[in-house]
């Protein structure tokens, strides 16, 4: 871990290097950063590296903690806000002591426990139920529509991919995307069954992702300046 000042501001980096071919750098807390380099990029590197960057490493901090200080997908328990198919709900106590249950009703989710773990697990059981089911449907019909076949769907848990799709044609999903609006889902949906033609990001890929989706530009676009705040529930 290194401090590295950047306009003014010191930001933690967190270094990983591998044997990979690109950067990546990725903001996962206020003035916090983690970068994926090439093994043969020296330290003394990675500052020029961000600073080239600045602009949209201060964007991307500007961003969270505005969404910090407005408390979404914050804090799992009663009266927090969380996000579901790109709707605010709250979570609420359902008051039953004669049933375990959790149900949504008109952007409340409503949920019969009091002990925290219990209602951050039984939470994210219900995300899970529910992207898998959302995602399986969304898949049947965008299949159709494409006229493409898959070999199997599994929901993942994962903090920064969304999607993948591999040569067998097997296609996995983040569960956290049942948090982003519908339309995001589909291009996501669309985009993974576009490698199903194309295993690469080639422009005839991205040709044939824009036939189905023409505004994919701006869902992910959206998918990028928003993946922190659905990255962060049950992240602590």
């Amino acid at each position: 871990m290194q401090v590295i000042s950047i306009n003014k501001h010191n930001y933690k980096v967190n270094i990983e290097k591998s044997e990979r071919k690109t950067i990546a750098i990725q903001l996962v807390a206020p003035y916090a950063l983690k970068i994926k380099l090439p093994l043969q990029i020296s330290n003394n590197e990675i500052k020029t590296i961000l600073l080239k960057k600045a602009k949209w490493i201060y964007n991307k901090n500007q961003i969270i903690l505005k969404n910090e200080s407005i408390h979404i997908n914050q804090n799992i328990e009663f009266d927090s806000l969380i996000l579901f198919k790109g709707e605010l709900i709250k979570i609420s106590p359902y008051h039953n002591n004669s049933i375990s249950t959790i149900f949504l009703d008109q952007n409340q989710l409503y949920i019969n426990s009091k002990n925290k773990q219990e209602i951050a697990r039984e939470i994210k059981a219900w995300y899970i139920k529910e992207a898998l089911s959302y995602l399986n449907e969304r898949n049947i019909f965008w299949c159709k529509k494409m006229n493409l076949k898959i070999n199997r769907l599994t929901i993942k848990e994962q903090k920064t991919c969304w999607g993948s799709c591999s040569s067998k044609k097997n296609i996995n999903y983040n569960w956290r995307i049942i948090m982003a609006p519908l339309s995001v889902i589909d291009y996501l949906i669309i985009h993974e069954l576009s490698h199903l033609i194309h295993l690469n990001h080639s422009a005839d890929f991205w040709d044939h992702v824009a036939f189905y989706c023409p505004n994919y530009k701006d869902e992910r676009n959206w998918l990028k300046k928003n993946s922190y705040i659905l990255s962060s529930l049950f992240s602590k």
